[in-house]
Parts: structure tokens; C-alpha cells; sequence
């Protein structure tokens, strides 16, 4: 069976390509590859490094005119750790708490709960490297 051939554009710095999409499966990976761009603007930068030392200045300058993107991209972070602390204590209560004391079996409360208290850790770990990063990014050399 053959897929239609399907055609999307993404903004990039580099500007506008088309991109050729044949199957489910590449719509999925067109997807995730989309969604982690929202979440990192780190693919925007350059290799800092890499290459002479004209090369690395023009890299630096070049990552330095990307800092606002990283601020962008903290308020998305601390927007969903926030919706994220919010769903764990709704979950935390509807799966009755740490003061239930019932050892019959996990509930999947608890677990939903569990799940979105690691998102938050490792939201925040995102947040103090982004955080890190636009702080030297701005500090003058």
C-alpha cells in the first residue's frame, strides 16, 4: 500500500524547505521532532568548539543572538511544570493520598501521581540548565 505524499513546512532560521511526509510513521516522527523544538531551542545553536577560532567567535555571536529564544522556552517549561504539580496533587488525592495505608495493590492514581512528580523533577533540571545558559550567554567576555 502506498501513502499519499503529503507536504509541510516548518519555520526555520534557515528559512522555509518543503518536507516530503510518505506514512504514518514518518508523521509520527515529524511530530515528536516538532514538539521537542517547542520544548529546546538548543538545535538553533552552534557548536561553540568546532573550528577556528573566527569560527568559534561567529558561533558565540551567533548563540548570543539566540538568548530571548531560551527565556521562551523557560516559560513553556515552567508553564507545564506548573499544570504538572497541579495533575499530581489532583491525582495524589484521588488516589487517596499517602495516609490511605492500603496495601492491596498500586493505584493508578498513584502511579499518574508518581509520573508527574518525575516530570517536575526533571522539568526543573531543564529549567536550571536553560537558566544557566542564558545567564552566559548574556555575561560579556
Amino acid at each position: 500500500m502506498r501513502f499519499p505524499t503529503v507536504y509541510s513546512y516548518t519555520g526555520e532560521m534557515a528559512g522555509r524547505r518543503a518536507k516530503t511526509v510518505h506514512g504514518p510513521n514518518d508523521c509520527e516522527a515529524e511530530v515528536l521532532q516538532d514538539l521537542s523544538r517547542f520544548f529546546s531551542p538548543f538545535y538553533l545553536m552552534k557548536d561553540v568548539s568546532r573550528g577556528s577560532f573566527e569560527e568559534r567567535v561567529a558561533a558565540y555571536r551567533h548563540n548570543r543572538t539566540l538568548r530571548s529564544h531560551l527565556s521562551a522556552c523557560m516559560a513553556r517549561w515552567a508553564i507545564c511544570c506548573g499544570v504538572a504539580i497541579v495533575l499530581t496533587s489532583l491525582f495524589d488525592a484521588m488516589g487517596g493520598g499517602a495516609a490511605s495505608g492500603s496495601t492491596a495493590g498500586l493505584d493508578v492514581f498513584v502511579v499518574l501521581s508518581a509520573a508527574c512528580a518525575t516530570f517536575i523533577a526533571c522539568g526543573v533540571c531543564v529549567l536550571f540548565v536553560t537558566a544557566y545558559v542564558y545567564v552566559y550567554l548574556g555575561h560579556e567576555h
